[in-house]
Parts: structure tokens; C-alpha cells; sequence
């Protein structure tokens, strides 16, 4: 947390005092920051998400920081904000999910 509030950089969208998006930096190494965006959602589909985020990134470039989006290329909405924002892809990585079973009580 400490690092965050040192380093990290946030902005909030209100709709009469209800936070309806938020974009903040996830992850920090170096000069590197990792965008986090999110919006509730009864807000989707109003650009919220957009507008943050192409704030963030202004304030990324003012302070001498690299954004960068880390998210699955089947995630459309984060795809979208990436080319509102001029992004281009650096390099792509396969991942996996594994499934997590819960461990019963059973003897």
C-alpha cells in the first residue's frame, strides 16, 4: 500500500457520490505501470472506462511513466479501450487456467 500511495496513480469516475469506474495502476516495476480498469456494471457502454483510462495514461507520460494493458485478447471491452488509447501490441504470452476444486470434509 505504502508503495502505491508513493508511486501509484488513480482516478475515479462518481455519479452522486457512487463510484462508477475506476482505473488505477495494478502493478508498478521500475517506470513500468499496469492499467486496471473497471466500471459497474449499469455504467458499461457510457466510455467511462475510456475516458479514465486515457487520463491515467496522460498522467502516466506527465510523470516520466509506461503504461501498459495486460489482459486476454477475448476480454472486448479492454481490447477496445487499448485502441481508443493507441496501444499496440509489445508481446503476447499464452496463459492457463487450472481448475480449483474445493477439498471436501469427507474422511
Amino acid at each position: 500500500m505504502d508503495e502505491f500511495f508513493a508511486k501509484g496513480i488513480g482516478f475515479v469516475a462518481v455519479n452522486h457520490s457512487e463510484v462508477t469506474s475506476i482505473c488505477f495502476s495494478a502493478n508498478m516495476h521500475k517506470e513500468g505501470h499496469a492499467v486496471y480498469v473497471e466500471t459497474v456494471e449499469q455504467y458499461r457502454s457510457k466510455n467511462l472506462a475510456q475516458k479514465l483510462a486515457h487520463t491515467y495514461v496522460r498522467n502516466c507520460f506527465t510523470n516520466l511513466f509506461v503504461p501498459y494493458l495486460d489482459f486476454r485478447e477475448e476480454n472486448h471491452p479492454s481490447v477496445a479501450i487499448a485502441e481508443y488509447l493507441g496501444c499496440t501490441t509489445v508481446f503476447a504470452y499464452n496463459s492457463y487456467m487450472l481448475p480449483i476444486h474445493k477439498k471436501s470434509n469427507a474422511i
